[in-house]
């Protein structure tokens, strides 16, 4: 592999986040991408089913554009 930055780590978890308007609890799963103690950015989702989704669109993307997993 011939990377010219830092691998990710990613991150999913769960968190609930509260509506300050009607007080409803939110249940919401966080993607997180990091390389070391920074942040490269988050993907929210409100369902844990829609982890599906992601993992569909990406999946279509990594084959739409032959993308090799370099970790193999």
């Amino acid at each position: 592999m011939n990377r010219l930055t830092p691998v990710p780590e990613v991150v999913v978890s769960s968190n609930i986040i509260t509506d300050d308007e009607t007080g409803q609890n939110l249940a919401t799963i966080i993607v997180e991408a990091r390389v070391a103690d920074f942040s490269n950015g988050f993907i929210f989702l409100d369902e844990p089913g829609d982890l599906y989704l992601l993992r569909n669109a990406i999946n279509d993307y990594i084959s739409r554009n032959n993308i090799k997993n370099p970790f193999l």
